[in-house]
């Protein structure tokens, strides 16, 4: 039995040894300093030098290229999102320019208006005002009429500084303005119930339909709002009219100062 392990563990330590020594023999032919005593070993060497050269400059060369291709997406990455940004920038524009064209178009050309852009609208100031972009030094006044669309009347400068106003618009509650009812040359007036809409009540012997329109009084009729509903009890002398105006002041960007 003890003569089976020492043969066993003799049998190792020789397998030990050769593996050593061949890892010296191939490390001594890497280092070229087996050439020397024998030209055999430079040509056993040599193979082994040139695929390690071809190797290391295989992985250089991949490398390189791996990081030559990162950069080259990175610039065609900025490269698209400034094309991006051009091109929304100029939808914008065109946009913008299609909605000024489209404003001047519906203007009338008696009517001498300071184009102002909205800068705050009755989400972020207090309900049915608005804040615009032009003041005293354009000769905007208090009580100024404002338009919308061109040609819808929306309110009037509650207050003005230098460079902008406060605009109220007619439909803010508990304001009261009188308004014309189509051509039939009757005034009523219509009470601001907030968000473009208004309640005008009329005696009940006036027909007044749905589509109806009631006008600013003056010379121009400029319309203020669009019968939306007609409430009526055959027991009251009045109909209670719900009027609300055609622009939505969310999705305008511009109102018209009328000097």
């Amino acid at each position: 039995m003890n003569h089976h392990l020492a043969k066993t563990y003799r049998r190792r330590r020789a397998t030990a040894l050769v593996v050593v020594l061949l890892l010296v023999f191939v490390f001594l032919l890497q280092k070229g300093l087996l050439r020397r005593f024998n030209p055999f070993f430079s040509h056993i060497v040599t193979p082994i030098w040139q695929a390690e050269n071809f190797t290391r400059d295989f992985l250089l060369i991949a490398v390189e290229s791996k990081r030559d291709l990162y950069r080259q997406n990175t610039i065609l990455k900025e490269e698209i999102k400034s094309q991006e940004a051009t091109i929304s920038t100029y939808d914008t524009l065109k946009s913008e320019n299609d909605s000024l064209k489209a404003l001047i178009g519906r203007t009338p050309a008696d009517r001498q208006v300071v184009l102002s852009a909205i800068l705050a609208k009755p989400n972020t100031t207090p309900y049915d005002t608005l804040i615009i972009d032009r003041g005293s030094k354009d000769g905007i006044k208090v009580d100024d009429l404002v338009f919308a669309g061109g040609d819808v009347l929306i309110g009037e400068i509650e207050s003005v500084e230098e460079n902008i106003s406060r605009v109220i618009m007619f439909s803010t509650p508990g304001n009261i303005s009188q308004v014309l009812y189509g051509n039939t040359g009757k005034y009523f007036n219509a009470r601001g119930q907030g968000n473009g809409a208004f309640e005008v009540d009329v005696s009940r012997e006036i027909l007044v339909s749905e589509g109806d329109m009631f006008f600013y009084p003056g010379l121009d009729n400029t319309m203020v709002g669009v019968v939306k509903k007609v409430d009526f009890d055959s027991r009251d002398s009045f109909k209670t009219v719900i009027m609300k105006s055609p622009i939505n002041i969310q999705e305008e960007r511009w109102v018209e100062v009328k000097i």
